[in-house]
């Protein structure tokens, strides 16, 4: 609402006294924090609008993206302090005129449920097996049970596989033999193209887009980097950037590592993600302009 140049993002009104607005909140993203010129005008802007009696919110997209919930707790705090300031006053806010010439009309708002947000993780758990040993078993009954972890949880780490399957038959510590059985399996799956192997890690066939998983629920012995496959990494700093439109490589790396669930950051872990996004670069799936980080614009 407002008029050319004097535009607020969104007016909250009271409920109590239509006529009245209890604050103004104003949305920015990465381009405009990283604009000197972007935000001295706006300065000049807000403090025009405060002597008009508007009180002003502030929500960084960063901020947004990394954790929405505290920001809408800060929001809603915002919107309890300044109707109760209002109500000690007892004075309505003015509004900025609207002219009908410069009106602008928006477009609905983006649904929670379709913004693109990593999902949990979710681990399968096979049936328990007591009837034999993992080491016994044939192998094309434990490929059934690999098809199925792939199924669910690709693209997923040998060590991954081989550790559902010791979950299923009991096992505490993988030895040579379990390591060697649940090898052969997955080789004898691979042989008939139940799923493919790449490295260290099994995809359910060609797989043309990969999920981002977040790990946060996990115990930190489960959360490791070398478990997650370079697809899933490229893809959560390309979701990312893509989120914030740009960002500096050291807040991609950030924010694609908090989108995967690693609370706890490590230079082993800033280093692999660090490794993919210079491989996002030079491969042009991102570009850099400046000391920004930025998805290109497909022609």
């Amino acid at each position: 609402m407002g008029t050319a140049g004097y535009f607020i993002d969104m007016a909250v009104r009271d409920p109590a006294q239509p006529g009245r607005y209890l604050l103004a909140i104003e949305c920015d993203g990465a381009a405009y924090y990283s604009s000197r010129s972007a935000r001295d005008r706006d300065r000049l802007r807000q403090g025009v609008l405060e002597g008009l009696g508007w009180t002003f919110h502030r929500i960084w997209s960063t901020d947004w993206f990394r954790n929405r919930r505290q920001e809408i707790n800060r929001v809603v705090e915002a919107i309890k302090a300044a109707k109760a300031a209002a109500d000690r006053e007892q004075k309505p806010v003015q509004t900025v005129p609207a002219a009908a010439e410069h009106r602008i009309t928006r477009g609905e708002p983006v649904k929670a449920e379709d913004m693109k947000f990593s999902k949990p993780y979710v681990k399968v758990r096979l049936d328990a097996v007591s009837s034999q040993q993992l080491h016994q078993t044939s192998l094309d009954q434990l490929g059934g049970m690999i098809k199925r972890i792939v199924s669910a949880e690709a693209p997923v780490h040998r060590d991954e596989v081989t550790k559902r399957l010791m979950n299923a038959y009991s096992v505490v510590r993988a030895g040579s033999r379990i390591t060697a059985t649940v090898q052969e399996a997955i080789a004898h799956c691979s042989a008939r193209r139940l799923f493919e192997v790449r490295e260290d890690f099994l995809y359910e066939g060609a797989m043309l887009r990969v999920p981002v998983r977040d790990r946060s629920a996990f115990a930190s012995a489960d959360r490791k980097i070398e478990w997650v496959a370079p697809e899933e990494i490229d893809a959560a700093l390309l979701e990312s950037i893509q989120l914030r439109f740009s960002l500096s490589f050291e807040d991609a790396v950030a924010a694609a590592i908090e989108m995967l669930g690693f609370g706890r950051v490590t230079q082993r872990i800033s280093g692999a993600v660090e490794e993919r996004l210079n491989a996002l670069i030079k491969s042009r799936r991102a570009t850099v302009s400046g000391d920004m980080v930025r998805i290109p614009v497909a022609v």
